[in-house]
């Protein structure tokens, strides 16, 4: 027999004396080094090539044996493509079902459930119908058929589900179980049928297929695997190809298309195999015995039946007991399966990352182990003399297996960071591909296992030729439904009370323990041999429960997909020291909830919200974003009676909306462990959830607003980032329409969209696909890197006296105060683009809907790789169509002097934000509008800060030929000359100040700096003393006691100086200065006092500034001094040396 070309390729060829339906030996290793976008299509063609050369139905008549060799490749290409189009139709079906449903686990549980129980419910069915049909190919073209024309009328069944679902929610106020059993229905009604009808695919082709009983293993073996191929090739094709390139509507036509070309390719062995035309019925399939026919012995007594049967070789004796226990384990092994799946997606989820990618990766990975075991297991089933004993080896070894993976789950962090260190300059495929390979550690030797249960299973429980779909359908459907209770129990059940960890070592042990109960089963193995075996199994049991790994909970919520840029340079040692030293933080919680893994960390006073490893709230850096979200749609609005925030986060969003006057506000929060989380930031969120206006719904969002009959006055959404699936929902024109649709007809829209690690034809995706439904739409800063977008359906101005009315309100302006925000120009230092500009800026191109999912699919491929240069890349796209906030307030600034100052606010405020560039913009309009001297003032500190000297004194001489009393301009000159190290023309310019006004602290702070420079500490003190009457000025001037400190140092007044130098520490601790100021001033008391004690504390002082600052020269000279006062000359040489060798170093 000739190989194929592609054979040769990936397979060994088969040893001549091998029977003819055992024709895959191992896999090469050779395919492995292909990039996966290389992989599918010439395995999927090799298989099919393989299995044309050697597979195909044995002990046919000749007739029809030379048809069935000629057209066997058609029904194994069509299995093949089946499985595809299935595995599509899931990805797609599941996907525009939770757009409906939610995306909480328990609506897509309920989604998942009606699409399995269709799959267990055609097989059980078409299982029985199978036996009796005299012509299968007909009826699997009839399946294939029915599949395809539903798939294109899924676009007009589906749309009609959201209505009825919102009509039941609205009308019977339907409860928490009450609405998730509606969803079960729904999504029951919805899919049923066409699952139904794919389930039935396998029992009706292994009907035709495996019609000889001592090769049944086999058959069904290569089908199952040809179909579970299939399967891989469809998840792959539609989460990497076809969804991307298409969308979802394409997608369904084109498998649609595929079932219906199936239909029609199956027509041509069904006329060659005589089920079409005028050929004699002997060429049909046999059609099965008729009850008169049949045994007289029960039906359901499969042991006798089975002694009645031919058997190909010597096999044990099973009884009716063993087969139901065989039969029990394979729906317990289909319930480990699904535990495994969903535990191997939470874990690796922290791992690889929750895009879309992700996902896809995991559940190809899953499915290449499920038909690789299968097809391994087909070369030889048939020949096994003890299966039920092999069955119980594989089930000890999945659980062993599974197990292991605890052990290497911790070590998958590191890993990560090694893979992207060696790949991270490659394609972007070889970096999925990596990311497969990472998977495949974890997945793939348990999945090559359990893909080898179903065929051993059909083989065990096999009773005639003739009853092969029965067989194959029970069995198929058993599993089915065990898979089902294992996915909803993990889920819901087990996960939430064991965890992750725990719920795996269940699973684990699960399956060793069916190992145990199948030798029961065995009765051609000796007694003693079996508790000898059971002995063993019960001892590995105990091994595994008591022998669990402990997980660094920092490690595995470390977010390597994001963050591995910046760990690649660690070693293992250093990787896992930084966080077991809690250099990423102090875990403070920790919970594995229904829908993610939620921890908070410590870090020094600040705490971070992470959700599956990704920060998505803190107390610092994303502050400004989460705070200013809660307050920018109500600074706008005159009254509100009714909000709406999506998302809870840190619960500081929500905290500061219920700072307003608001009658009422619903926050919808998807996981209920980020409730629990949220208490951690209760020093800084208001505390909300004790507010009764508020009412927390946890359910999706998307969800709630699509269902709710509430209309609202302002809707908040602040979700995590746009390429997360699940998340990416809610940045779609989709969701913003049905926002729109639930808005008063006056009401606003806020959108949080984050900037970084998107590129800026992603961001204008996004902008452009909200102002597709909001015509008047806002851009605003919040922290670095994010964006909040406001919307409104009618034309809206900014009022300057409302905002400052909102302002002057205590709560308000205290919640804002802490972001920088205390009068309306530092609001407005925020601005963007208004309605006039996002046009040009957005530019046109597509938009990001449910059905192309643009940003889900094309974001995640930045992620990991692209830094804070996107962040620049897209204030830079900004600021070119920027124009400015002056034309969108609702009062016009008539008289020029009150437009130039209100530029210069807005300068002065950008300048608090070290926005320089756009307040250097700003004070240049105000000065072509109105030249004064305050504009060249504030012109000349923002030049001063841009490195521009020569500009910044012209525009000071400028501002004093203005005005000679300029009191801002004279203070600056006096710092500019104090920076200068020109001591005598700052002190004249400090002089110039006071006289102007005698009471400016800043002006006696300036003139007691420069007297201290010029040696003149007395009289430096003096003016320290009347600038320390002024607590406020006092308080923004961080070093201000530093100052005061060191001058009274130098003035002799020693226990003074002491005071207020560890004052300043109080607040300072890490400033190496101060500490060896105060180490100073402890060596020279201690030195004129014989006070030791005082010299030891110089001594710690000192060598706290050397930690802080390790080429600090100047304390080892105090330490030399010290020693030497101490007798302690070895020590004080070895200190004056080290103050040379670096006194030197910082001169060169």
């Amino acid at each position: 027999m000739n190989a194929s070309p592609v054979s040769k390729i990936l397979f060994r060829k088969p040893n001549a004396a091998e029977d003819l339906m055992n024709p895959f030996p191992m896999l090469t290793t050779t395919w492995l080094k292909a990039p996966p976008t290389h992989i599918y299509l010439p395995l999927a063609h090799a298989i099919i090539t393989c299995v044309k050369e050697v597979a195909i139905p044995l002990h046919l008549s000749a007739e029809r044996e030379r048809v069935a060799s000629r057209f066997s490749w058609v029904i194994l290409l069509c299995f093949f493509a089946s499985g595809a189009s299935g595995l599509i139709y899931q990805v797609i079906w599941v996907r525009m079902l939770i757009l409906t449903f939610g995306s909480t686990s328990f609506a897509i549980s309920a989604v998942l459930t009606a699409f399995l129980g269709g799959l267990a419910l055609g097989s059980f069915l078409f299982g029985r119908r199978a036996d009796k049909a005299t012509k299968p190919l007909l009826l699997y073209s009839a399946l294939e058929a029915a599949v395809g024309i539903y798939g294109l009328l899924v676009p007009l069944i589906f749309p009609l589900l959201a209505p009825v679902y919102r009509a039941l929610w609205q009308t019977f106020d339907l409860s928490f179980y009450g609405i998730s059993i509606v969803r079960f229905l729904l999504a029951s009604l919805a899919l049923i049928a066409p699952t139904a009808l794919m389930g039935g695919t396998l029992p009706v082709l292994s009907r035709y297929y495996a019609r000889a009983q001592d090769r049944l293993g086999a058959s069904v073996g290569l089908l199952y695997s040809i179909n579970t191929f299939g399967a891989v090739f469809g998840v792959a094709a539609s989460g990497f190809l076809l969804i991307p390139l298409f969308g979802v509507k394409a997608t369904t036509l084109i498998a649609a298309v595929t079932n219906l070309a199936l239909a029609l390719l199956v027509l041509i062995p069904a006329r060659a195999a005589g089920e079409i035309g005028n050929r004699k019925k002997e060429n049909s399939i046999e059609a099965p015995l008729n009850d008169s026919a049949r045994p007289k012995a029960k039906e359901k007594n499969l042991a006798r039946t089975n002694e009645r049967e031919p058997r190909a070789g010597k096999e044990e004796a099973l009884s009716s007991f063993a087969i139901k226990l065989v039969l029990a384990s394979f729906a317990l092994s289909g319930f480990a399966a699904l535990t495994y799946e969903v535990v191997w997606s939470r874990i690796l989820t922290l791992i690889i990352g929750s895009s879309v990618y992700a996902f896809s990766i995991m559940l190809t990975t899953f499915l290449i182990g499920l038909a690789a075991g299968g097809m391994i297991i087909s070369r030889f089933v048939d020949r096994l003399s003890k299966k039920v004993l092999t069955l119980c080896a594989i089930q000890v070894l999945t659980g062993l297996s599974a197990f292991a993976g605890l052990y290497l789950f911790p070590e998958l962090p590191y890993l990560f960071v090694r893979l992207y260190r060696s790949f991270s300059d490659s394609p972007l495929a070889v970096l999925i591909f990596a990311r497969f390979l990472l998977a495949a550690l974890i997945i793939f030797i348990p999945t090559l296992l359990l893909g080898a249960v179903f065929p051993l299973v059909v083989k065990i429980y096999n009773a005639s030729a003739s009853r092969v779909g029965r067989l194959v359908g029970n069995a198929y459907s058993i599993n089915t439904l065990g898979a089902i209770a294992g996915s909803f129990a993990s889920g819901f059940i087990l996960i939430p009370i064991l965890g992750l960890k725990n719920t795996l070592v269940l699973a684990s042990s699960l399956n060793i323990l069916l190992g145990l109960a199948l030798l029961l089963a065995v009765k051609q193995v000796r007694r003693r041999n079996v508790g000898f075996a059971g002995l063993c199994i019960v001892l590995l049991l105990a091994a595994v429960i008591s022998a669990r790994p402990a997980w660094n909970v920092s490690v595995m919520s470390s977010g390597v997909y994001r963050y591995a840029p910046s760990l690649v340079d660690l070693n293992r040692r250093q990787f896992f020291e930084r966080y077991n030293k809690g250099g990423d933080g102090e875990a403070v919680f920790y919970k594995e909830g229904l829908t993610a893994t939620v921890a908070v960390q410590k870090q020094e006073n600040h705490f971070i919200l992470k959700v599956n490893g990704k920060p998505d709230a803190s107390t610092a850096g994303d502050l400004p974003t989460q705070t200013l979200a809660g307050h920018l749609p109500l600074l706008f609005k005159e009254k509100a009676d009714n909000a709406l925030v999506i998302g809870l986060g840190s619960g500081v969003t929500l905290g500061s909306v219920i700072q307003h006057q608001v009658g009422r506000v619903t926050c919808v929060e998807l996981e209920q462990a980020i409730v629990e989380a949220s208490h951690f930031f209760d020093q800084v969120n208001n505390r909300p959830l004790e507010d009764p206006r508020v009412k927390l719904v946890v359910d999706d969002g998307r969800n709630h607003i699509t269902i709710t009959p509430d209309r609202f006055d302002v809707i908040i959404s602040e979700p995590s980032n746009p390429w997360l699936s699940g998340v990416s929902n809610l940045f779609t024109q989709d969701f913003f329409r049905i926002g729109a649709s639930r808005l008063k007809a006056d009401g606003i829209f806020c959108q949080w969209v984050q900037i970084y690690e998107m590129p800026p034809q992603d961001v204008k995706t996004l902008v452009r696909t909200f102002h597709s439904v909001f015509p008047n739409v806002y851009v605003f800063r919040g922290a670095e890197g994010d964006l909040l977008l406001t919307g409104s359906l009618q034309e809206k101005k900014i009022d300057l006296e409302l905002l400052r009315r909102k302002l002057s309100d205590p709560k308000i302006g205290a919640d804002l105060k802490r972001i920088g925000i205390e009068n309306v120009h530092d609001l407005l230092a925020r601005f963007h683009l208004g309605p006039n500009e996002i046009a040009s800026y957005t530019g046109s191109g597509p938009l990001n809907t449910d059905d192309n999912a643009l940003i889900e699919f094309q974001a995640p491929k930045r992620v990991g790789f692209a830094g804070s240069s996107t962040v620049t890349a897209n204030e830079a796209e900004l600021a070119l169509r920027a124009e400015g906030v002056e034309a969108y307030l609702d009062h016009k600034i008539v008289a020029p002097i009150d437009k130039a100052n209100f530029h210069l606010d807005l300068a002065l405020a950008l300048i608090k934000r070290e926005n320089l560039r756009d307040a250097s913009y700003e004070a240049m309009r105000s000065l072509k509008i109105a030249e004064t001297a305050r504009g060249h003032s504030i012109l000349g500190e923002i030049r001063l800060a841009m490195g521009q000297e020569a500009e910044a004194l012209q525009n000071w001489r400028r501002a004093l030929e203005l005005d000679r009393r300029h009191f801002n301009t004279i203070v600056n000159l006096a710092k500019f000359y104090l920076v200068k190290q020109q001591y005598q023309r700052a002190q004249e310019y400090a002089s110039q100040a006071l006289q102007i006004d005698p009471n400016s602290a800043r002006a006696h702070h300036l003139m007691g700096l420069s007297l201290e420079a010029m040696g003149k500490s007395q009289e430096a003190v003096v003016e320290y003393r009347i600038v320390e009457r002024d607590e406020q000025y006092v308080r923004a001037i961080p070093r201000f006691f530093f100052h005061l400190g060191v001058a009274l140092k130098l003035s002799g007044q020693f226990e003074e100086a002491e005071k207020y130098l560890k004052r300043y520490l109080e607040t300072n601790p890490k400033d190496y200065e101060g500490h060896y100021e105060l180490g100073q001033v402890y060596a020279i008391i201690g030195d004129e006092e014989d006070d030791y004690l005082k010299l030891h504390d110089a001594i710690k002082q000192c060598q706290r500034a050397l930690e802080l600052k390790q080429d600090f020269a100047l304390p080892h000279l105090t330490l030399s001094k010290i020693y030497r006062r101490l007798a302690m000359d070895a020590h004080a040489e070895s200190e004056l040396e080290l103050f040379r060798k670096l006194s030197k170093q910082q001169a060169q």
